[in-house]
């Protein structure tokens, strides 16, 4: 009695066999973190990897719909691995930066680990923040265009930025209101960011603000004064990022930890695919959709539920 057709991921490996459809009766596995290809050749499906011209037989049907049946399926699992995989490389990314405090001497390491394991949506992590800037040296502010959740979960999210607080290494904290935190990834270069601040400053009677400084949009013209503000104590940095979202020179030379701080804050961002500055993220971890106002009144209502 033939096996049912089985084509299902193991780790890192996609197990084949057709046993209920295919001819070789054979069992065929793939490591699905090196380059290859699955390709049919009328009613056979066959495996190449770069530098090999010989390509192997997965199997043999005895029909062009059953080939194409069984190199659809094929095609599904590998979908659906690769998407595991991306969510997996962003919340391995947020969680090192959550971590960092209990790095310590590792804090460096620990986010060169990042990039290596985050890929694309992480690169850069770890070089000058003048490196990370540069490519978006030069932007205008980012449209409040509608603000897409990232693909990690609302509660992780929270957590992260929650962890990133505690570290008092990236961010900066406006009041000390009891209705709850909102987090904000503000950019002193973005027009919209100084406006809101405004905002943030009639919210911070009531409810808690930590900000966390990016130069996603102003480029080498935020790094270059921004990391001055993160090499202050703690206490010290909303007194300078006022004077700094006012235009105004802050004092101080930048520092590594500075440096290093504003390149943790840039990758996260845009691990997270956020649309633009301001971000805002209520305590739930949850982003300020579109509809949302930047004013005091409409980001009160929004981020205590609607109430």
């Amino acid at each position: 009695m033939k096996n049912n057709d089985y084509v299902q991921t193991n780790g890192h490996s996609l197990i084949l066999s057709f046993g209920s459809t295919g001819e070789v009766q054979g069992t065929t596995s793939i490591r699905l973190d090196e380059c290859f290809n699955v390709a049919r050749s009328e009613y056979s499906l066959q495996l190449t990897h770069p530098g090999n011209t010989q390509p192997l037989l997965i199997d043999k049907f005895s029909s062009e719909n059953l080939a194409k049946a069984a190199l659809d399926r094929i095609t599904q699992v590998q979908m659906a691995y690769a998407r595991r995989q991306r969510i997996a490389r962003r919340l391995k990314g947020f969680v090192k930066w959550a971590l960092l405090p209990v790095a310590g001497a590792t804090f460096a390491m620990a986010l060169n680990m990042a990039v290596s394991r985050a890929g694309q949506p992480l690169a850069g992590l770890g070089l000058p923040s003048q490196v990370l800037g540069q490519p978006l040296a030069g932007m205008p502010a980012a449209p409040q265009a509608p603000v897409a959740q990232p693909s990690v979960p609302a509660r992780d999210l929270a957590r992260a930025v929650r962890d990133g607080v505690k570290a008092e290494k990236f961010s900066i904290t406006i009041g000390s209101g009891t209705k709850g935190p909102l987090y904000v990834f503000s950019d002193p270069s973005c027009p919209h960011c100084i406006d809101l601040e405004a905002e943030l400053e009639k919210l911070s009677s009531t409810f808690t603000i930590h900000v966390f400084p990016v130069s996603v949009i102003g480029g080498n013209l935020t790094t270059d004064r921004l990391p001055k503000v993160m090499c202050a104590a703690p206490a010290e940095r909303s007194a300078l990022w006022k004077r700094l979202m006012a235009t105004e020179e802050v004092p101080g030379a930048n520092c590594q930890d500075g440096i290093a701080a504003v390149a943790a804050n840039d990758q996260i961002f845009r691990a997270m695919r956020f649309d633009g500055t301001p971000t805002i993220i209520n305590a739930e971890g949850v982003v300020k959709p579109a509809n949302v106002s930047m004013t005091a009144e409409s980001l009160s209502r929004w981020a205590s539920g609607g109430k």
